[in-house]
């Protein structure tokens, strides 16, 4: 990387650790919690009985259209996100699946020829209620509508961090020959409208991605949670902040680095990135990543950044 992008990375970082977290939180409170956008939402308006919730809306503009469907039939609750200046970026952001919407999930894994999968939730969460419908095998295999999908292997991406799972699935297409293979990471302990405990789950997903994953337009990733906006923007915002170290032009003011790809996400996808706290712990994950990359120093200001972050979490 160049020595201009790691210019960059070290004064973004050095904002962030003299600022602290709270200018971030204040940041977030004052400024992106506010940025809304008005974009046209009518396939939303007109599938509410798709959707999970019915104030968190799905932009028309950039809708993923189930393209073998009527035109009153075509909706999944989930959203295309472009990162500025990088044509190779391409991530849904997406709602989890209703027990009424599994199969148009699929249809739309297929369709899009999504590379991975990135599940974000637990399939109860709370009191013990489905949150999100159980939409994969987890043996063998299981048919939804017209797709079979079949569980091919299942691993961990670290074994330092077993609580990131990672599974293989083929879907096959009744009545086609052609198969299309998807990978699956299940994070299953970031609760909601919170942050986890640690920033490692966080780092591992990423850097799996990155290395992995995919993100081009003809093979995107997918990323959901339960609505779609709040862990899923969260890791979102973190792999726009770290593709765009790498790839995009240069940053002009620091201090609005990870805002301003804020309001870049929630141009895309309504209400991304739901609390502070999801704010901060996207900041400590770009820090933790930026070090790892080599481009600021692991010092201590770095390590007491986030130790002093931990009781927020």
């Amino acid at each position: 990387m160049s020595s201009e992008k790691s210019r960059e990375a070290r004064n973004w970082a050095d904002w962030v650790l003299n600022s602290g977290w709270r200018a971030i939180a204040n940041q977030f409170d004052e400024t992106v919690d506010w940025y809304t956008v008005s974009n046209e939402s009518k396939a939303f308006d007109d599938n509410q009985d798709k959707c999970r919730y019915y104030n968190v809306g799905c932009f028309d503009w950039n809708r993923i259209v189930l393209k073998d469907r009527s035109p009153h039939n075509d909706f999944y609750h989930a959203n295309s996100v472009y990162l500025k200046g990088d044509d190779h970026f391409h991530v849904i952001a997406a709602q989890g699946p209703l027990y009424n919407t599994t199969d148009e999930f699929w249809e739309l894994i297929y369709q899009e020829k999504v590379s991975t999968i990135v599940q974000l939730c637990n399939f109860t969460e709370g009191p013990e209620r489905t949150r999100c419908s159980e939409y994969w095998p987890k043996k063998n295999k299981r048919t939804f509508g017209d797709y079979t999908v079949s569980l091919e292997k299942e691993d961990l991406i670290d074994e330092n961090v077993p609580d990131v799972q990672l599974r293989t699935f083929t879907v096959r297409k009744e009545g086609e020959s052609e198969s299309h293979m998807v990978n699956h990471i299940f994070y299953k302990k970031w609760p909601d409208y919170s942050v986890p405990q640690t920033v490692t789950p966080l780092i591992t997903i990423v850097r799996w991605l990155e290395e992995n994953g995919g993100m081009g337009k003809e093979s995107p990733i997918l990323v959901h949670c339960l609505a779609g906006i709040g862990r899923t923007g969260t890791l979102i915002v973190t792999l726009m902040g770290l593709r765009s170290i790498r790839t995009t032009n240069q940053l002009e003011e620091p201090s609005n680095f990870v805002m301003e790809l804020a309001k870049e996400l929630r141009r895309h996808r309504d209400g991304s990135i739901q609390t502070s706290q999801q704010y901060i712990y996207a900041h400590s994950a770009l820090i933790k990543l930026f070090a790892i990359e080599g481009l600021i120093e692991d010092d201590d200001r770095v390590k007491n950044f986030r130790y002093v972050n931990a009781p927020v979490f």
